[in-house]
Formats: structure tokens, C-alpha cells, sequence
């Protein structure tokens, strides 16, 4: 009776403890998630306060016609586009990891702090920092090709002109340049954790550095690369910031921006609830696919 008791007692004081995690999942999960999903339902308009019967209408909507240059696909398109910084991120952080953890390379500890400092610098002020850069008229860039004799005029590399592709090109250049770094430690890390035996019995068997490094490094660094697609993807699907501080144009709209301008700017809690149901259900997807991928591709002990 007693041992019941204190378990009964044991199971009431963890329970006391979890119960605000539980309720801050309820509150500030749980509820908006319903909200969300009845707005995007009934196309809810709080300034009107007005309401359709339920229906898929606003869903149908985000993927007309007339939404197409400043509207959901736009959104869908222009994240894509700047996703394509996460694969050379990949590919330049796996390359420099290996030249980073050669014995005969002088300065590898510099370099690797050097690459490392964006990832441990504030967003915005590197945000900050790039939109002076870029400035038309002023920005050190357009300065720099014009003493050079590269261009005659003055680019608008922020600009608001629909289609062009200078905004998404200092976006992706912004994001390689942040990330590299963070990749590239990641990876070193794991170089320097494969077992040096492994090497050893292939250079025996004749094996170059390069083929080692096809045979060997990758499929072992295959766990890192799992880890940093997961992250890089889910973080690519979420941007937000880079393109409300740095550009600040629809020309750039992201998803979670154009969530963000319909529900807040314009009060359409109907769009914005739709696309953010839609959104959510993506990266849920995305993301189950990628560990399902990752049962065949990724290295296993």
C-alpha cells in the first residue's frame, strides 16, 4: 500500500512539472493550429468581420491565375530559388573541410575561425552589413566594379524591378556565405573522427587520396550530411528575414513572407491561415521523405 502510494505520489509530482510544457503546447500550439485551419476554411476577414461557409474556395485561390506574380506560386517559386544555396553550401563546405584538415596546410586553425564567424554573428547585422554593400548608390560593390572598368552604370542589386535576379543573387550569395561555415566545422568534425586505419589499408591497396576520399570520407560523413540537409531544408522552406530586411520587395516573396504579409499587413487571415496549413503539411512531408531516403543512403555502424 505504501509503495503505491508514493508511486501514485511520484507520478502526481511529474506530472505538476511536465504540466507547463503541456499547457504551453496547448496554448500556443495546439489552439492556433485549429484556428489556423478554421480561418483558411471559412476565409475569415477581422477588419470586415466577415466570414464565408466553409469550403476549399481559398485554397483554390492561392493557386489562381491572377496570384501568380505577387501571390503563392510567386512565394513558392522565389523559396526554391533561394534553396539553391543549400547544396553548394554542401558541396563547398565538404571541399573545404578536407582541404582544412590536411597535416602539411599552415593556418588551418585561422581559416576555420574565419569561416566560422558568420555563424556566431548577429542575422540582422549581417543583414545589415550586406544591404550597405549592395547599396545602388553608394554600396562598396558598385563601387568596386566601376574602378575596375566592369560596369559603366550603377546595378540596383535591391531592387524592386519584377523578374530580376539580382535580389535572389545577393540573397543566395548572403546564405552561402553565412552557412559555409557552419557546414564546414560540422564536417570537419567528422573527418576527424574516421578512423585513420580505414585510410591506412587503402592507401595499401593502392588507393589515391582521391579515391579515398570518394570511398571513404563521403559514405562516413553520409550521418552529417543527413543532419545538415534536414536542417538547411527546413531552415530554406522558413525564410523570412533575409528577404523583409535585406530587399524588401515582392519580387523575393517567400512563403512564410507572404504568410506573414497577407496575415499581418493585410489582415487576409483567410490566405494567410490557408497558406500556412499548406506550408506546415510540406515541411511535414519533406521531412518524412528525407528520412525515408536516409535509411538507404545514410552510413550506419
Amino acid at each position: 500500500m505504501r509503495k503505491s502510494k508514493l508511486k501514485r505520489k511520484e507520478r502526481l509530482v511529474s506530472l505538476v512539472f511536465v504540466s507547463p510544457l503541456f499547457i504551453g503546447f496547448i496554448i500556443f500550439t495546439l489552439i492556433p493550429l485549429i484556428v489556423a485551419i478554421i480561418y483558411g476554411f471559412i476565409d475569415y476577414m477581422p477588419l470586415r468581420g466577415t466570414f464565408t461557409t466553409p469550403s476549399f474556395q481559398v485554397y483554390k485561390r492561392l493557386f489562381d491565375g491572377s496570384f501568380v506574380t505577387t501571390g503563392f506560386k510567386h512565394a513558392i517559386f522565389n523559396t526554391l530559388i533561394l534553396m539553391l544555396s543549400i547544396p553548394i553550401n554542401l558541396l563547398l563546405g565538404l571541399g573545404l573541410s578536407a582541404l582544412l584538415t590536411q597535416k602539411n596546410m599552415k593556418g588551418r586553425t585561422f581559416f576555420r575561425t574565419v569561416l566560422y564567424l558568420p555563424a556566431v554573428t548577429g542575422s540582422v547585422a549581417i543583414i545589415l552589413v550586406w544591404k550597405l554593400l549592395f547599396n545602388e548608390t553608394h554600396g562598396l560593390v558598385n563601387i568596386l566594379l566601376k574602378n575596375l572598368g566592369i560596369i559603366k552604370e550603377n546595378i540596383n542589386w535591391l531592387g524592386i524591378t519584377s523578374g530580376s535576379a539580382y535580389p535572389r543573387f545577393v540573397i543566395i550569395l548572403k546564405n552561402i556565405w553565412g552557412g559555409i561555415g557552419g557546414v564546414t566545422i560540422l564536417y570537419i568534425a567528422g573527418i576527424l573522427n574516421i578512423p585513420k586505419v580505414l585510410y591506412e589499408a587503402a592507401e595499401i591497396d593502392g588507393a589515391t587520396k582521391f579515391r579515398q576520399f570518394i570511398s571513404i570520407t563521403i559514405p562516413l560523413l553520409s550521418p552529417i550530411t543527413f543532419y545538415q540537409l534536414i536542417v538547411s531544408v527546413i531552415g530554406g522552406l522558413q525564410s523570412f528575414m533575409d528577404t523583409q530586411l535585406l530587399s524588401n520587395t515582392k519580387a523575393t516573396q517567400t512563403i512564410v513572407y507572404f504568410i506573414y504579409d497577407n496575415g499581418i499587413n493585410n489582415y487576409q487571415y483567410g490566405y494567410a491561415s490557408a497558406a500556412s496549413v499548406l506550408f506546415a503539411i510540406v515541411v511535414m512531408v519533406v521531412t518524412i521523405a528525407q528520412f525515408k531516403i536516409s535509411n538507404k543512403l545514410v552510413y550506419k555502424e
